[in-house]
């Protein structure tokens, strides 16, 4: 997996409109969890390497792709969510 920022994984999300509350039950955590690990890098990279794979993973079977740049697109054919309102 190649590193991804807490900035890709925020915009990887809003780009799919997948509600907070929501994303945090496909992955299995909390609420609180999910806006550290999206609005703090240090946090991020001090979380279990298993919850970020995770994320990570729940994101691109969504249909979004990390790019090396530092930003993601969104993948034709991806999974559709539910959509709903992001926080």
């Amino acid at each position: 997996m190649q590193k991804v920022s807490s900035e890709q994984i925020r915009d990887a999300r809003n780009l799919l409109r997948i509600a907070g509350e929501e994303f945090c039950a496909m992955v299995g955590i909390g609420r609180r969890t999910l806006q550290r690990i999206e609005y703090d890098q240090d946090l991020m990279e001090r979380t279990a390497y298993g919850t970020i794979m995770k994320i990570v993973e729940t994101l691109e079977e969504a249909g979004v792709e990390f790019l090396t740049d530092g930003t993601v697109k969104k993948r034709s054919g991806g999974i559709s969510s539910g959509g709903g309102s992001t926080p």
